[in-house]
């Protein structure tokens, strides 16, 4: 199983010399296990994810959205595989809106003015299934695997999806855009349990909190609320993500020092983690 990250930015894309190190790619991070391609948002990253699959044109592609805010989905009409006939099997993952299923909620995304075509499109290409996650809790089960997923009300204004996949043995944990506090620390905590992977929204530096309330406005975690989630739920690696797009490489250089240690590491666009090794 290998893990891999091709957007780890926050809020919008940040395409400035300053930040090439980390990249600027908003959210995508993909999953590669046993044939199947497991893709965790639809941020600018996931652009260059399709360049590559329609070379290989084989795996079934499931891409789950934790919520729709555009840095999660603002890469989703460049998608190539979206454009190309194929035998295999996408299936888009995303949440409702006002009682709208995500099918409807892309159908408005993915429509004129925004771009010029429509959903209805791409359907009539290819082999396109969407699926409405709703707040309950949902288990998807795959051929040798399991996703798991959870809503939280923590991220404004309709919460986020959480997702747990299970595979071989190895668990990958992905939360994005989450407000660490109190009352949702243990259903973090529970959710995260000995994962082998924890992927988690480390947006500022806790001393920043007080000086901009973003972290109330916005919803999103630091990196000291990431390292306190790996250490309690006993999770193997933590990958710290989704980075405030006014961090730079110099500033992100300056938090490595401070953070990346006990298997806690800055992500980047590019790095790979295999599981099976």
């Amino acid at each position: 199983m290998i893990v891999k990250f091709y957007g780890i930015r926050g809020s919008h894309p940040t395409p400035n010399a300053n930040f090439l190190k980390y990249g600027g790619n908003t959210p995508c991070v993909v999953i590669r296990d046993k044939g199947k391609v497991i893709i965790f948002d639809g941020g600018t990253g996931i652009i260059e994810v399709g360049k590559e699959l329609i070379k290989e044109d084989r795996s079934d592609i499931y891409i789950f959205i934790s919520h729709s805010h555009y840095d999660h989905i603002q890469g989703l009409p460049f998608f190539k595989p979206f454009f190309r006939r194929s035998k295999r099997k996408i299936k888009i993952y995303g949440p409702s809106f006002l009682e709208k299923s995500y099918d409807k909620v892309l159908e408005e995304f993915l429509s004129s003015p925004f771009i010029p075509f429509s959903l209805n499109e791409l359907r009539g290409k290819d082999s396109i299934e969407i699926i409405t996650l709703e707040e309950k809790e949902k288990i998807f089960l795959f051929e040798n695997g399991v996703m798991k997923t959870i809503h939280s009300k923590n991220h404004p204004l309709h919460g986020v999806h959480l997702f747990s996949y299970l595979s071989s043995s190895k668990k990958i944990t992905y939360m994005t855009d989450i407000k660490v506090d109190d009352g949702i620390m243990k259903e973090l905590v529970a959710f995260a349990r000995d994962s082998d992977i924890l992927i988690f929204d480390s947006f500022f530096l806790k001393k920043e909190s007080g000086e901009e309330d973003e972290s109330k406005r916005f919803g999103h975690s630091s990196f000291e609320d990431a390292l306190k989630v790996k250490e309690l739920s006993g999770s193997k690696m933590l990958y710290f993500f989704h980075y405030n797009p006014d961090y730079s490489d110099e500033i992100l250089d300056g938090v490595k020092k401070e953070f990346e240690k006990n298997n806690a590491f800055l992500s980047f666009e590019g790095l790979e983690v295999n599981l099976d090794d």
